[in-house]
């Protein structure tokens, strides 16, 4: 008897897993950024990097393999925490990420409580030697009280905060690419 309820006990995880999925919000936003694909998917990795092109990220810190703690601006200016596991794949030139479950997270239970479930990818694809293309696919999960205040506040337009963000991260790679020549033209 204690099998089969445990076995129900994890079906009924897996449904309300996928049905979240199927619930989620998505965003998607692209653009051309003057730069190496290459250079733009390695600056993209260096995921401790990302407030200096996130306006709401106030840090991001590795605590396990792929498992990073997201810290971002919440209401009344409260920092608001969750974990994400995040994966790049160079040979393909996507990176992917989504939050962790609250069953999933062994190390801070009580902080995956304000998880606000997302899941995206990026993909940076070559145009041509000095031009790349970038994807960014967000899907969301908004959810209510007091996490839903925090969503709002963090994500109140993510399409617009995508775009954002996208527009900053091409503003530093296109500033690194033109730093990069104009060293090369000067030992060059």
């Amino acid at each position: 008897m204690k099998l089969r309820k445990r076995s129900s006990v994890k079906s009924r995880k897996q449904m309300r897993h996928t049905i979240r999925r199927l619930l989620m919000s998505s965003v998607q936003q692209e653009l051309n950024i003057h730069a190496p694909a290459v250079e733009c998917f390695s600056q993209w990795v260096r995921f401790e990097e990302f407030p200096r092109f996130m306006k709401h990220v106030k840090s991001i810190r590795k605590t396990e393999n792929k498992q990073w703690r997201w810290v971002v601006d919440g209401p009344m200016g409260a920092p608001i925490e969750w974990e994400a596991v995040m994966e790049g794949r160079p040979e393909e030139q996507i990176i992917a990420w989504h939050t962790i479950e609250p069953e999933e997270n062994k190390e801070n239970e009580k902080k995956a409580i304000n998880t606000i479930a997302n899941r995206g990818a990026v993909r940076f694809e070559a145009l041509s030697p000095n031009l790349t293309h970038v994807t960014v696919t967000l899907q969301y999960d908004p959810p209510a009280g007091v996490v839903g205040e925090t969503f709002g506040h963090i994500f109140s337009n993510p399409e617009h905060m995508v775009k954002d963000c996208l527009h900053s991260f091409k503003n530093l790679m296109e500033e690194i690419a033109s730093s990069n020549q104009r060293s090369a033209k000067i030992t060059g």
